[in-house]
């Protein structure tokens, strides 16, 4: 009886040993129009670029089932799932950074612009440089377009 209880404990401790790799299929990565990532057992319709991650182990000819050494081992799977969520993450993060140094450079601009702006409207002259580097007034009227130009360039840097 003791042996029997032996063996079952054994048997048992085997089967755990083993590693079990589970059947889910193809598995698919897509990115939507708004840039979301998504993963699934089938690939979008609508025409997005997918990335196939992992693929259905493959049957022998017979119908029978491929062996246990042609099957992907599971940690290479669990390898390749990681690497692709990193590089996800970090082109999020890419993305992110890009966006962040493009809000940086607009802020900037916008406070040269403001700035410029501002001078120019409490001057009572604008000065311009001709050919031989002699500095000369602008009349009113330039002055005015230079204002008007300064305030398109302000609705465009400063949203």
């Amino acid at each position: 009886m003791k042996i029997g209880k032996t063996v079952c404990v054994f048997m048992a401790l085997l089967c755990n040993l083993v590693p079990v790799v589970a059947y889910a299929g193809d598995i698919y990565k897509w990115t939507d129009d708004e840039g979301t990532v998504h993963y699934g057992e089938r690939a979008p319709s609508n025409g997005a670029k997918v990335t196939k991650i992992r693929s259905a182990p493959k049957s022998s000819q017979d119908g029978e089932s491929v062996s246990p050494s042609r099957k992907a081992d599971p940690r290479i799977q669990r390898d390749k799932m990681i690497q692709a969520l990193q590089g996800d993450r970090l082109a999020r993060e890419e993305k992110k950074q890009k966006q962040k140094e493009i809000n940086n450079k607009l802020k900037m601009q916008c406070a040269q612009v403001k700035d410029t702006l501002r001078r120019y409207k409490n001057s009572n002259s604008l000065y311009k440089l001709d050919a031989d580097g002699k500095r000369y007034a602008l009349p009113e009227s330039e002055k005015q377009q230079e204002i008007i130009r300064m305030l398109d360039e302000m609705k465009k840097h400063c949203k």
